[in-house]
């Protein structure tokens, strides 16, 4: 998997759109997403729509024009659009946070985030709030569930794009927590919370990385100051893949900090496999290492889920050694 990230990163573009109608996002399939921001004549905003790559070359419009869009909604004077709020804790490090690299220069005007229609979420999440104040993110938030007229909206380009491109400007956004690393730290992110069965071998491993020296870190368990604090102190950091992983992406400039990567799935190879730790890291200077275990066996696969039997820990601290 060699790109440069260089080539990859987009710029620090800004829109601005005036009296646009904003619709709240609604899925429709595993990846179309009725969303974005409409001028007077109906037609769907290109700058509002969201893009992933799921390979570095080929980019994947997600977001969908809606067929049609209602005209007596209420109205607003302005704000800066951030697109779909999502509730998983990856996505929403990586997406819906994407666009408040701009937010600086309109340190007034709402942010405006879309929901589902009918959801029941009318303000952000504790984790999600103590990302924006670790941030310094202050502007009132918007959160909308039906359409909106705004006759101007702000419309920053996404500093991240799922899954190769990762902007110079965001990453000097999102990087607010020195790297003070202390000697010989060492810290296993655990998946051990957060999956509905228990994967045979892991209790095992994790008993032999504590009497290596790792910390197990649970990070679903832990504030996102605390997590932030463990991370920034760690000299080492390791793990099964997953978004707890993504936090690093907070980190200022970590230096001499190693990550090592463990695949969920150890038969997927190429660009089959999720590249965000990998452009996370190659923009951060991280030294990642990705390795996938032979001597585990994958018992079923649902998705991104998968059951397995881990092999022994040894195999492991092997690598990480």
């Amino acid at each position: 998997m060699k790109w440069r990230l260089q080539r990859f990163g987009p710029r620090p573009k800004l829109w601005h759109l005036r009296c646009r109608t904003v619709v709240p996002h609604r899925w429709e399939g595993p990846n179309t997403l009725r969303m974005g921001s409409y001028g007077p004549d109906g037609r769907l905003d290109p700058e509002t729509a969201l893009f992933r790559r799921y390979h570095p070359r080929k980019k994947h419009q997600l977001g969908q024009a809606y067929n049609e869009i209602a005209t007596n909604s209420p109205r607003i004077a302005s704000a800066v659009f951030a697109g779909p709020l999502f509730p998983a804790f990856g996505h929403f490090l990586l997406e819906s946070l994407a666009r408040l690299w701009a937010v600086d220069r309109f340190p007034d005007r709402p942010i405006l985030w879309s929901v589902g229609p009918g959801a029941k979420q009318d303000s952000l999440h504790p984790w999600m709030r103590d990302i924006l104040d670790l941030l310094g993110v202050t502007n009132p938030i918007l959160m909308i569930n039906s359409p909106i007229i705004v006759d101007e909206l702000i419309v920053p380009a996404p500093g991240y794009e799922i899954q190769y491109r990762f902007g110079a400007h965001h990453f000097r956004f999102l990087g607010k927590v020195n790297h003070k690393p202390e000697p010989n730290r060492k810290l296993w992110l655990s998946r051990a919370g957060v999956e509905e069965a228990e994967n045979t071998g892991r209790t095992a491993l994790e008993e032999s990385l504590t009497q290596r020296g790792w910390e197990v870190m649970r990070p679903e368990t832990m504030t996102i100051r605390d997590q932030m604090e463990a991370l920034s102190c760690a000299e080492r950091i390791a793990g099964e893949q997953g978004s707890a992983l993504h936090s690093l992406i907070l980190l200022r400039r970590p230096k001499r900090l190693r990550l090592d990567v463990f695949a969920r799935d150890p038969a997927l190879d190429g660009h089959a496999i999720n590249a965000n730790q990998h452009t996370i890291c190659a923009r951060l200077g991280i030294d990642y290492r990705l390795h996938r275990m032979a001597e585990e066996s994958v018992e079923a696969r649902k998705g991104t889920r998968v059951t397995k039997t881990y092999g022994p820990p040894e195999a492991y601290l092997n690598r990480l050694d």
